[in-house]
């Protein structure tokens, strides 16, 4: 499993001390993404295999133990049962290792499963090769907070453009790397994150070298320099000013070429020797980013999720005024005018209860039952909620899981248009509730059960 393939049509993995392992349950993608790789060292790749095998979990402790793993990749539709992926995110932790799923199309439930388990995800191979990349040679980033500069003509507004998609945060600069900055850039230039370098590639390597130490003097964790249309010589002085900048710095340092013929292996390795990651392609770079915060950021544990049980029979559907004393709220008629907040809960037996609250501006924050006070203040940080909003919200999040506990999973759904005001109690302007019957559930709890 370290060195030779067990499937046909793919070569022999070059040879590596540590490096990222690979469980994989359609082994027909491991071609692709070794073509992405660009000089990634390489641990192993292990298949899945069907019914008759061992198991993901069980495969993922022994990689998980094993000392030459320095991060595990699992490819697979989905994640594993709630109860196993929950394991496997207690596994990673008592490693000390990070865990990301490569899986595409993955819906907010699964999402949300992964990241109680604290695993991050990513769509394809690509941002996978690149997420490896960082998560093997710096581990988990603690923050999100990054900073950029884009060595090319229009990098700047794009790099913007797909951050913000991603949600990734650039780190705002200090009064002493604005001052830092101003000397090292030419006159004229604007002192910003992301800083525009168009240019600068075209001179001096330890000039390019200062404006990058700079900017990673800050708040950022990571440093990422974008380097398009330059030419090799350009490539050699980036190279230069980023190996100076590493030995003055710390901190971590990348440098991204988002034409990914451009980061070739011997590239990647260069930059390797001098401490510099090496990152092909801007839109998987971003992507892979907002994964290695991810696996930052997330921690695994908590509670046992609810799980629903769901009937032989469609859920009856209620509402009104005798649903809302459930949760504790009055039914009103809102202001003319102003939009509801959406809170919905949705059940599956593959995650079990996912809140999703969506406000009125659009923004959205998931999370799945029960929620600790942590995670209602997080939901609530996502959202852009007051304090008193937040504290509302709070107490309809824990009588909602109340509730859901105490049916001991017939509750199948649950809508509510929600007025959470400023100061006052949360009111709803609609409330709708889906559950299995209290007879048909009970005619299938067996002793079994």
């Amino acid at each position: 499993m370290s060195r030779l393939p067990l499937w046909p049509g793919v070569e022999a993995i070059r040879p590596t001390a540590r490096g990222p392992a690979l469980l994989l349950s359609e082994t027909g993608r491991l071609a692709r993404f070794l073509s992405l790789r660009h000089g990634l060292p390489f641990a192993c790749a292990v298949p899945l295999g069907g019914a008759a095998g061992p198991g993901l979990l069980p495969l993922a402790a022994q990689l998980l133990a094993d000392e030459r793993v320095t991060v595990l990749a699992i490819q697979a539709d989905g994640p594993p049962a709630p109860p196993d992926c929950l394991e496997l995110g207690r596994l990673a932790r008592q490693h000390g290792k990070a865990v990301i799923y490569w899986s595409r199309g993955l819906g907010p439930g699964p999402v949300a499963l992964l990241q109680r388990a604290g695993i991050a995800h990513v769509e394809g191979p690509a941002a996978l090769v690149e997420a490896l990349w960082i998560l093997h040679l710096v581990g988990p980033l603690p923050a999100n907070a990054l900073a950029a500069m884009a060595c090319g003509p229009g990098l700047v507004d794009w790099a913007k453009r797909l951050a913000a998609a991603q949600g990734l945060c650039f780190a705002p600069l200090g009064p002493r790397q604005r001052e830092g900055l101003a000397r090292a850039l030419p006159p004229g230039r604007a002192v910003d994150n992301p800083l525009d370098c168009a240019g600068l590639t075209d001179g001096d390597a330890v000039a390019l070298a200062r404006v990058f130490t700079e900017m990673m003097l800050g708040d950022a964790v990571l440093s990422l320099a974008v380097i398009r249309h330059v030419g090799e010589g350009g490539w050699t002085r980036a190279a230069q000013a980023a190996a100076l900048a590493r030995e003055h710095v710390g901190m971590p340092l990348a440098l991204l070429a988002p034409n990914r013929a451009e980061m070739t292996e011997a590239r990647a390795l260069e930059l390797l020797k001098a401490g510099v990651i090496p990152l092909a392609g801007l839109s998987p770079s971003i992507e892979a980013l907002r994964a290695a915060i991810e696996a930052g950021r997330l921690a695994p544990g908590g509670e046992a999720l609810l799980l629903p049980r769901p009937g032989a029979e469609p859920p009856v559907v209620t509402g009104g005024a005798a649903v809302g004393a459930l949760f504790g709220l009055d039914l009103q008629a809102g202001e003319p005018g102003v939009a509801p907040m959406h809170l919905g809960l949705s059940a599956d037996p593959g995650f079990g209860y996912l809140a999703e609250l969506v406000t009125p501006a659009g923004a959205r924050a998931t999370g799945l039952l029960p929620l600790s006070p942590r995670a209602c203040r997080d939901l609530a940080a996502q959202l852009g909620l007051g304090a008193g909003q937040a504290e509302a919200l709070a107490g309809l999040l824990g009588a909602v899981q109340a509730h859901v506990a105490a049916s001991d999973g017939a509750v199948a759904g649950l809508e509510i248009a929600l007025d959470l005001g400023h100061n006052g109690p949360a009111r709803a302007r609609h409330i709708e509730m889906r559950a299995w019957s209290d007879t048909d559930h009970a005619r299938r709890r067996t002793p079994s059960d």
